[in-house]
């Protein structure tokens, strides 16, 4: 996916989004350990970002796509192109217009594995406007 971003020091469309496996420390040894599946920035205006994963992701694993937004109310949803169903798990917000971020944390584990450079994984989010860097 990709992230956005903005700071007090001045507003981006989206700043990061990072897609990942997350396991509990407890069980990484049986069940492996985390990848970084890729991450990408924009500074453009749009209403979705997508990322083609960087690595094969097998059926059952979990995939967890985080997102850091200017702070602008709308829906928003995670999906990927092997049709996997995602939760929103987090949305928070602190500050408003350009001056603060939104948060997002989505999630899946896989019915349908998604494929190494062919398969991705899309945060669709309200609009943000595109602001210089200060």
């Amino acid at each position: 996916m990709g992230t956005w971003g903005t700071s007090r020091f001045g507003a981006t469309a989206p700043w990061v989004v990072a897609i990942g496996l997350l396991v509990p420390a407890a069980v990484d040894a049986a069940i492996g350990t985390p990848q970084l599946l890729g991450t990408i920035g924009a500074r453009t205006a749009a209403t979705a970002t997508s990322l083609v994963v960087t690595s094969p992701v097998p059926a059952g694993d979990t995939v967890i796509v985080s997102a850091a937004l200017d702070p602008v109310a709308g829906a928003v949803g995670c999906a990927d192109t092997a049709g996997n169903a995602y939760t929103v798990d987090a949305d928070a917000t602190r500050g408003s217009g350009v001056d603060g971020v939104r948060t997002i944390v989505c999630s899946a584990t896989l019915n349908a594995p998604l494929a190494g450079g062919v398969d991705a994984v899309s945060l669709s989010h309200p609009s943000t406007p595109v602001a210089p860097w200060r």
